[in-house]
This record gives C-alpha cells, sequence and structure tokens, in this order.
C-alpha cells in the first residue's frame, strides 16, 4: 500500500499539489483540472471535486471508487488554522487511524460516521477498493469558524461542544445524523454549472454545520446498522425512481415506471413498515404521497405541452378521469382542464 502524503486548507491549491503527489507516488496519470483530480480509468473512477465556497470556506466532494490500494496521511500542522468536517456515506469500512493512535472505521454505520479533525491534529484515512468511498469534507479557518458556528454557550464540562471553546487542537467522531444523509447524498450527486455550485453548495454546507452542531448536544446513534444501509438504499431507489420518469417522458414507453410501496420496501430488502419510517424520517412525506405527486407533475407537463387531459390520465395509469381530476386537484387546485387552459402552448396568428 502507497501512502500519499497531502494537506488540506480552503485553497484550491491543496488539491493541485495532492494530484501531483498522488501521480509522483504512484506513477500514474494523475492530474488536477478546475477543481478536480482526474484519475486513469484501472486507478480509479467517479468525482473528486473541490469547491470553493466563501473567504474562509470550502467543501471537497469525494464520490469516488479506488482500485488501487492506497492511504490518504495528512501530517499535524502546529498553527492549527483549519477545521475539518467530514460526513461519510460510504457503505463499506474506511479506516482512520487518529493521532491518538485509535483505528476507527467511520464506514458501514451511523455510529462515528462523522469525523472532525482540526489541522493541528494529524490523521490516516484508507479508502475500500473496488467499492465506492462517499464523503463530504467541509473545510473552514479558524475566523470563518469562530464567525459562524455558534455551539452551546454552556456546554456540559467534559463534553465535545466544551472543546470548540477552547480552541486547541482535538478531534473526534460522532453519529451521524438521519437529516444530514438527503444533503449529503443530494451534493455528492448533484452536477450544475460552475457558476451556480458554489451557491447552491454554500447552503447545504451550513445545513450539515448545523446538523453537527444538533448532533454533538444529541450525541448517540439514531439507528442500527442496518438502518443505515436500508437509509443508503431508501436514497438510492429514490434517485431511479425519479430517473425513471425522465426517462419515460422522452420514450413514453407503454409500460409505465409504477411502483407500490410494497415493491419499493422489497427492492430495498426491508419491510414496508421500515421503508415508511425511514422514508419519512429522511423527506417528511409517505412514499405513496411523493410518488403520486411525482406521476401529477408528468401529468402537468403533459397537459402543458397541448396532450388532452382525458389522453395524459390514462397514459400515466390512471383508470378514470374523475380519480385523474380529483387527485390532479388536490396537488394543483385546478382541474386537468383549468390548468392546460392557463399552460397550454399559444397558438400562432
Amino acid at each position: 500500500m502507497q501512502e500519499i502524503d497531502y494537506y488540506l486548507s480552503t485553497n484550491a491549491d491543496c488539491i493541485r499539489d495532492a494530484a501531483e503527489t498522488m501521480a509522483k507516488v504512484t506513477g500514474k496519470s494523475i492530474y488536477y483540472k478546475n477543481g478536480d483530480i482526474i484519475f486513469p480509468a484501472d486507478f480509479a473512477t467517479g468525482k473528486f471535486k473541490y469547491h470553493e465556497l466563501a473567504e474562509g470556506l470550502s467543501v471537497l466532494l469525494i464520490n469516488c471508487t479506488f482500485y488501487y490500494p492506497i492511504k490518504f496521511v495528512r501530517t499535524a500542522v502546529k498553527s492549527n488554522d483549519y477545521h475539518l468536517l467530514h460526513f461519510n456515506l460510504t457503505a463499506a469500512p474506511v479506516i482512520v487511524n487518529k493521532a491518538s493512535g485509535r483505528v476507527v472505521d467511520i464506514g458501514s454505520d451511523w455510529k462515528d460516521a462523522v469525523f472532525y479533525s482540526s489541522t493541528g491534529k494529524g490523521v490516516e484515512l484508507t479508502p475500500p477498493i473496488g467499492a465506492p468511498l462517499r464523503l463530504v469534507l467541509i473545510i473552514a479557518n479558524q475566523t470563518w469558524f469562530a464567525r459562524n458556528f455558534r455551539p452551546d454557550p454552556a456546554p456540559f464540562p467534559g463534553s465535545k461542544l466544551e472543546a470548540f471553546g477552547k480552541g486547541g487542537a482535538f478531534q473526534f467522531t460522532t453519529n451521524l445524523n438521519i437529516k444530514c444523509l438527503p444533503v449529503a447524498e443530494e451534493m455528492l450527486t448533484t452536477s450544475l454549472a460552475e457558476s451556480i455550485m458554489p451557491v447552491y453548495l454554500k447552503g447545504d454546507v451550513l445545513r450539515l454545520i448545523a446538523q453537527f452542531n444538533m448532533a454533538l448536544m444529541a450525541d448517540k446513534p439514531e439507528f442500527e446498522r442496518t438502518a443505515f444501509e436500508t437509509a443508503i438504499r431508501v436514497m438510492q431507489l429514490k434517485e431511479r425512481v425519479d430517473q425513471d420518469w425522465i426517462n419515460w417522458k422522452k420514450t413514453k414507453d407503454p409500460e409505465l415506471p409504477i411502483i407500490t410501496t410494497a415493491q419499493a420496501a422489497k427492492s430495498c430488502h426491508t419491510s414496508k413498515t421500515t421503508f415508511c419510517r425511514l422514508f419519512w424520517e429522511i423527506y417528511g412525506m409517505q412514499f405513496k404521497s411523493y410518488f403520486d405527486e411525482l406521476r401529477l407533475h408528468v401529468a402537468a407537463e403533459m397537459l402543458a405541452s397541448g396532450v388532452k387531459p382525458l389522453g395524459v390520465a390514462l397514459q400515466i395509469g390512471y383508470k378514470t378521469m374523475g380519480g385523474f381530476a380529483k387527485e390532479f386537484k388536490r396537488i394543483f387546485n385546478l382541474t386537468p382542464v383549468q390548468y392546460q387552459g392557463r399552460h397550454k402552448p399559444k397558438q400562432g396568428k
């Protein structure tokens, strides 16, 4: 296993230097381009992307599968200039060697899946081989963190929150808050124009920091390991369902991408009760409500394009116009005919 020495800061030079080090150590054609580290396919595939969000604040998004045994080694820096906050969504072991000598697996579970370190403490991280390393790493300098992070003003003596007030070099793990999951997942999978991404990501970074603060105050696991793995599958299923309907709009395949709650639970290898609970915890709504609204928004697009209401109802799987009209009005406060009258394309003269 080859070791990759790196450092982190709120300037993209740290990632450029990391790419150069990886290329030198491994002998592979690895290079930096516009915030990305570009790997040859036999070394790694996926995203390794750095974004500068504001003065003193950056984020590194890793959704990358390594095929080459490496260990990332970050040496302690006495100046202790930066706070590093790792949110791990990897469903495989990710081994971290802390400065204290303690070895921690921050993958595979809710427990210890959030890892905090200041740069005054060193760390070694070993990514899994052949399985995606999925990590959101927030980097903030001392000035930004002092100005924006507001922990409990009277933390319990000896608690992790109290350590922030002392400003020294320290590191610890804490448990992943389920509210972080959809935020971090979206950050790892969303692609927008470079001009938009920093604004989009900054809002998500602030939400994760807020959830981190709440997790420190609670600091207890929410679910067992099996629930963590199932939650990941629930989010991946939702992404597939969204994509299935996007594809259907293009092809109008006679076979609709209909999925019931029971089928969704089965595809996630869990019970219907557990699936419904996790979907509600993550998205704040029942799966059936989400699916019905998704289908009706597709219907709205079809109505706006000029397809007749009865044709829309039949194409998206409703057996009667009455049932379709009732559900459509519940979401849009208009009947399909009224909606089309307001939104259909204007005819040329």
